[in-house]
């Protein structure tokens, strides 16, 4: 591949070129040369963030070098891949992308298009940033630390893990957080509280998640949001919290003691819906992301 810096005035290539000898360079580098530790390797999670990190670091740069002539926005690096995102070219979804979308979420049309909008002017790049979506919770919880738990969040959204989001994983996340069946929010909360994805959720997983939550939210917060879980009282009534959910440690133990049929030390998707249809505050913690993006 050509650096743009080795371009000279008589035999220059284009920045296409350039992307298109990255894309081939960066996705060959993927493949896994007989030096790679193993996935099962202690020193394999070392080599994998190394690698990642500078890729993206590479990818940065190139992006910078390209500039705002560029017909590429940016590119994202998934799981298997380098992907080329071009500048969005119109402030409407076509008729495709809205049927389709349609198809996918519980929103109409009209919706659709008006969400659309909304996205390109606060992500002119049509794509969102962990950083951008860290800001968002912080206006919602100014007075708390939700950093934490808008990665966790931002972790579901980016459904092909290239490190932020686009308008349809976007539109889908929030069409199953806001209007999803009961069933379709607990399988998409299973996936907040399963950080690894291997399945099931270790205590460590449901304490980090729950350490986040009782972070970014004020203490009277917290208890309001199991307030109107157990009572009809009116919203703004308080209670204190109960002795045995007055730190995140207690709360998760709680948890636990009611999840945990087989007492294996980890919640499988059966025993997380069945507890949580059972516990309406754990239904109530997904409100804290059900109207925040």
């Amino acid at each position: 591949m050509h650096s743009i810096d080795d371009h000279d005035n008589n035999n220059a290539t284009s920045p296409i070129d350039d992307v298109a000898g990255l894309l081939a360079t960066a996705n060959h580098a993927r493949q896994r040369p007989k030096h790679i530790p193993r996935h099962t390797s202690n020193s394999y999670m070392d080599y994998a963030l190394h690698r990642t990190t500078a890729l993206r670091t590479a990818i940065h740069h190139l992006e910078q070098e390209l500039g705002a002539h560029s017909p590429i926005s940016h590119m994202s690096l998934g799981t298997d891949k380098l992907t080329l995102h071009p500048h969005p070219s119109q402030s409407k979804l076509s008729q495709q992308e809205l049927g389709e979308l349609q198809k996918a979420t519980h929103f109409d049309k009209k919706e659709l298009q008006q969400w659309y909008k909304g996205f390109l002017k606060d992500c002119p790049s049509g794509m969102l940033t962990k950083e951008e979506f860290q800001k968002i919770y912080k206006q919602f919880f100014p007075f708390g630390d939700p950093s934490s738990f808008a990665d966790y969040v931002f972790n579901v959204f980016d459904a092909d893990k290239s490190g932020s989001i686009d308008f349809k994983e976007f539109i889908c996340a929030l069409s199953v957080t806001s209007r999803g069946k009961m069933e379709d929010k607990l399988d998409w909360a299973f996936q907040l509280y399963d950080i690894d994805g291997d399945g099931k959720i270790s205590y460590d997983e449901m304490l980090a998640i729950v350490e986040a939550i009782y972070k970014m939210v004020r203490r009277i917060e917290v208890e309001e949001l199991w307030t109107k879980a157990n009572t009809a009282t009116q919203v703004g009534s308080m209670v204190k919290l109960p002795e045995d959910e007055d730190t995140p440690e207690k709360r998760v133990r709680k948890i636990f003691r009611m999840m945990d049929k087989d007492e294996n030390g980890s919640l499988d998707m059966a025993e997380f819906k069945e507890g949580s249809k059972r516990d309406e505050t754990i239904v109530s913690a997904l409100s804290l992301y059900d109207g925040l993006v």
